[in-house]
């Protein structure tokens, strides 16, 4: 069943109705170009961008809550490969996993520390006990 599309958050719809007032100011002022309409565009410019950010922010923290979340209980899929009943495995294994994971979470924080101080960078790991 297709996931039903969600209704716009009122940060959603602030953001909407900026970017509309933007494209009319700027509208006016290539028609019309006087102090008063570059004013107005500034002014729209700046309020369109304050929006943005707080949409972007709305979004980070949805977004970035459930990725975490699903990190976390991967996480705890792999502990629960604990028993030795279950599963055969060993010290190397072990430190496989634990190196794998630990250089991934390292490589994902650099990446948000990275982006914070305006570089971006992409790595994507695969694992293997190969």
């Amino acid at each position: 069943m297709a996931k039903k599309a969600a209704e716009k958050t009122p940060i959603q719809k602030a953001a909407e109705k900026a970017r509309e007032a933007y494209r009319k100011a700027k509208d006016a002022a290539e028609k019309t170009d006087n102090d008063v309409t570059r004013k107005a565009l500034e002014h729209a410019k700046i309020e369109r961008d304050k929006a943005v950010v707080a949409e972007n922010r709305e979004r980070f923290l949805r977004v970035g809550g459930g990725r975490v979340t699903k990190a976390i209980t991967a996480i705890e899929q792999v502990g629960k490969l604990n028993q030795p009943n279950s599963y055969e495995f060993s010290e190397n294994d072990v430190t496989k996993i634990r190196e794998a994971l630990s250089n991934s979470l390292t490589s994902a924080i650099s990446a948000l520390e990275a982006a914070k101080k305006g570089n971006t960078k992409k790595d994507s790991a695969t694992f293997s006990f190969e």
